[in-house]
This record gives structure tokens, C-alpha cells and sequence, in this order.
């Protein structure tokens, strides 16, 4: 019998198990997460970033972003200062809107680790395919809010599982570096838990504003 962990996200001391002996999913919250003991280690993690290709003029990444940038640029103004964070090495994102005179700073643990950035609040927050790597969802989310001020928007990207009708075949479990997977019902756990309100949900946007106390 396979020892079941307690969320990640949640602390549910009850999940269960997905599949393939290392995922396992909550109940309560509806995050799957996998298993600690497959864990990389943090130089596997940057090898495997730096296997993707993320040239900031490659028409097929811009085109991937397309609708991400286009939502953001609909519900913020150039003026309003904005976060990347998690960018990775490069940032289409940030590239594509800082041409549209949009003012976004980035930030990489891995890449553009300038702690400086982290000092500052923002009138919203971007991670785009980030929200998977958290090996500690809660302690990242709350870092966020932290970043947020008062009235901010966090845009996030990221696979859902809700379409996924065999979740063993999906391909986004296969990227050694994902280790947590959401869905409408964890994103609105989140929403409830740091005090935000859910505005969209799907995998090209998930909105989230900071509602003020």
C-alpha cells in the first residue's frame, strides 16, 4: 500500500492515489500533485529549461501567448507596472508587451534571480506555465499575494485537468519538472483561501483580482 501524502496545497491529510504510483489527487481541493520522492533537483530543472525553445521571435511561441497577452492588455493599462514572474530565461510575454509600451519587470529564480524586483508591489502579476513547478504551492501562492497591491490582478497560464479524460496519457505530467496540476475546482479553493475573486478560468487565462479587506 502506498503511503498517501497530505496536499500540498490544501494540508488534506486524505488523498488519493491517481495513477501511475506517483500522482496523487485531494478530495477536498481538487489539486493532483506528484509525489516528493520524484522530485529533480534543481540543476535538472534548469537543464530542462533550457531544452525549451523560448525565442521571444519565434512565431509559434508568440502565437502560444497570443491570447494571454491580448487578455492583458484588455483589462490593464500600459501605465499600470507588471510582474513576470517565473519568466524563465526569456519572456514573450513581457516582450510582446513592453512593444505595446506596457511597463513589466521579470523575475527567475533560476534565470533572473534580482531579489530587488521582489521589493516592490505590482498592479499585477503574470505566471505563465509557472504554476505547475511549485513544489510548495501554498508558500508561492502567498509569496504572490504579497507582490499584489491592493485591487491587483494575478494572470495565470497553465494545463487544467478538468478536459483530461485520461489523465495517465496527458502529456503535461510528462515534463519531469511539473509536479501539481489544477483545475477549476483548486483554482477556486485558491480564490477563497488568499482572498481573491475568480474572474476567468480556462488554460489560455485564469484571472484572479485581490479583493481589497
Amino acid at each position: 500500500m502506498i503511503p498517501s501524502p497530505s496536499c500540498r496545497l490544501c494540508h488534506n491529510p486524505d488523498t488519493n492515489l491517481k495513477c501511475l504510483n506517483k500522482f496523487f489527487e485531494c478530495p477536498s481541493c481538487g489539486y493532483i500533485q506528484l509525489s516528493q520522492k520524484f522530485f529533480v533537483s534543481p540543476e535538472q530543472e534548469k537543464a530542462r529549461y533550457e531544452l525549451h525553445e523560448n525565442d521571444v521571435d519565434s512565431e509559434g511561441y508568440q502565437n502560444f501567448f497570443k491570447v494571454f497577452v491580448q487578455y492583458v492588455m484588455a483589462h490593464k493599462k500600459p501605465i499600470d507596472l507588471g510582474l513576470d514572474y517565473g519568466s524563465g530565461p526569456s519572456s514573450v510575454v513581457q516582450d510582446q508587451l513592453v512593444k505595446q509600451n506596457y511597463h513589466v519587470k521579470v523575475f527567475d529564480p533560476l534565470f533572473h534571480n534580482h531579489t530587488e524586483t521582489l521589493q516592490k508591489k505590482y498592479d499585477y502579476v503574470i505566471c505563465t506555465e509557472v504554476i505547475e513547478h511549485f513544489k510548495d504551492p501554498e508558500t508561492e501562492l502567498n509569496k504572490l499575494m504579497g507582490l499584489l497591491k491592493p485591487s491587483g490582478d494575478l494572470f495565470l497560464k497553465t494545463g487544467l485537468t478538468d478536459e483530461v479524460t485520461d489523465f495517465s496519457r496527458w502529456h503535461y505530467h510528462r515534463d519531469i519538472t511539473h509536479v501539481g496540476f489544477f483545475n477549476q475546482k483548486s483554482i477556486r479553493w485558491v480564490a477563497h483561501h488568499f482572498g481573491l475573486e475568480l474572474i476567468h478560468c480556462s488554460p489560455d487565462v485564469i484571472h484572479l483580482t485581490k479583493v481589497e479587506a
